[in-house]
């Protein structure tokens, strides 16, 4: 594996969800997921990361968690009234931008890195984390190889498994949601934009 590769795989399949605010105030950057998933693994393990194509990239040598987006993720919705419009561009005014959607995918199952007694007292703790850090009004970083969702809110955290191993509880679905905070960011700009076209303006910037 070379170091880009090493560096794809840290950032968005062992270590793509990070807490930010909340337990996490005290870091400017958060605190990555994966240093309360490893934190029991690496105690336990003799031998818990490998060295990268001698390029100073670590990764995890058994993950207890290796991550995935799930499909339906958005990067933008709106909403707009059924009724009639004068114009197209009242529909395109009247639009309202809706909440960003992500869910996450995580494998967890249990191994010579993380045996039975391992795993539960991770998810317990990992639990606790999530519990505490949200009560605290902590927020989420999620990263994806198509967009990067800041200020998130954890909404559920749910077993999904399907039976693929013998093993019980091995995935679990995070499902995040960015609200909207603060009144779109370039809509004015962008509705002066269209009046003057509209309007014939041959000087659309000054």
């Amino acid at each position: 594996m070379n170091p880009i590769s090493a560096a794809f795989t840290l950032s968005y399949e062992i270590s793509p969800i990070i807490l930010t605010n909340g337990l996490a105030s005290f870091s400017p950057l958060g605190l990555p997921l994966v240093a309360i998933t490893e934190a029991l693994s690496t105690a336990y393990t003799t031998n818990p990361f490998k060295l990268i194509s001698g390029q100073g990239i670590t990764i995890p040598s058994q993950p207890f968690f290796t991550w995935r987006p799930l499909p339906g993720s958005t990067l933008w919705k709106s909403d707009i009234a059924e009724f009639p419009f004068y114009t197209n561009r009242i529909a395109a005014n009247s639009q309202l931008q809706q909440p960003l959607n992500i869910s996450m995918l995580g494998h967890c199952p249990a191994g010579k890195d993380s045996p039975f007694g391992v795993k539960i007292a991770t998810m317990t703790a990992l639990q606790s984390v999530i519990q505490n850090h949200v009560n605290a009004g902590g927020t989420f970083t999620v990263l994806t190889p198509s967009y990067i969702y800041t200020d998130c809110l954890l909404t559920s955290m749910t077993d999904v498994s399907t039976g693929e191993t013998n093993q019980a509880q091995v995935t679990w679905q995070l499902d995040f949601t960015q609200p909207l905070i603060t009144f779109p960011s370039g809509l004015g700009a962008l509705n002066d934009v269209m009046t003057a076209l509209t309007d014939g303006a041959t000087k659309v910037f000054q």
